[in-house]
């Protein structure tokens, strides 16, 4: 009974998955993934400066911060062209996999940035 309890619970989550994505719903899930990765950054910026007599063990370098303002700059405006791109009718279907592509993109490598400078 177990096993078939299972088995029907894999055949509803793989239904759930094969429902087709828009543009739109990729860039949905590219805002999503932008805005943990922005939050993750910003708590790193809020740290005390590094260096300075106060800080502590925990600290924010300014030449990481920089990286990262520079990553971020990158994912937010290929989010936002995503996003006009999505809402806008009309749109040929290479426009669209351009848009979603390069915001896809963008955040990704916001997202490996944080992650690889040891922002938590």
């Amino acid at each position: 009974m177990k096993a078939f309890l299972s088995l029907m619970f894999a055949v509803l989550l793989s239904a759930c998955s094969t429902v087709p994505e828009t543009p739109a719903a990729k860039v949905f899930a590219a805002t999503s993934a932008y805005n943990v990765a922005l939050s993750a950054a910003v708590t790193y910026k809020n740290l005390p400066a590094c260096g300075q007599p106060a800080s502590l063990t925990l600290c924010s370098d300014k030449g990481v911060v920089a990286t990262i303002q520079k990553a971020d700059n990158v994912a937010f405006e290929a989010l936002k062209s995503a996003q006009t791109v999505v809402r806008q009718t009309g749109q040929t279907e290479t426009s669209l996999q351009t848009a979603v592509r390069w915001a896809t993109e963008a955040i990704a490598v916001f997202s490996r940035v944080v992650e690889t400078l040891g922002v938590k």
